[in-house]
């Protein structure tokens, strides 16, 4: 035989799986409480860090005009040099074997990606200066 029974399709016919609602399994089938309940809801830490590191970062350029006007220009530069290098390998392979380094062009979506893209060009500009 083939594995199945001669009714053809293997034996009982009763369902293995018995649905059951999520009010039943967190209230009981009494519908008093069961105890079961899901955790307070709590923020992802690199979420907090990403507010107060925008919130600082808008303080310090509202409060500072000629820190905006360095950070800007030095913005402005780094999103060209960027643009350039996401636009051509060959660029981007020059400077990877002229520094011995990588270069990510940071996306839109977190702004750890800019922070850590920002620090490699800083930690190459520090390299060169000694």
């Amino acid at each position: 035989m083939d594995g199945h029974d001669e009714e053809g399709e293997g034996g009982d016919d009763e369902d293995p799986c018995i649905p059951v609602s999520i009010e039943e399994i967190c209230l009981g089938s009494d519908g008093q409480g069961a105890g079961i309940t899901l955790p307070s809801h709590q923020r992802c830490a690199s979420h907090i860090l990403q507010l107060i590191a925008t919130t600082d970062a808008r303080e310090a350029l509202r409060k500072s005009p000629a820190y905006k006007k360095v950070h800007d220009s030095a913005d402005e530069k780094l999103k060209t040099w960027w643009s350039r290098l996401g636009r051509s390998d060959l660029k981007a392979s020059t400077i990877q074997s002229g520094l011995g380094v990588k270069f990510e062009v940071p996306g839109e979506t977190r702004w750890n990606f800019e922070f850590d893209a920002k620090k490699r060009v800083r930690s190459c500009l520090q390299l060169d200066a000694l």
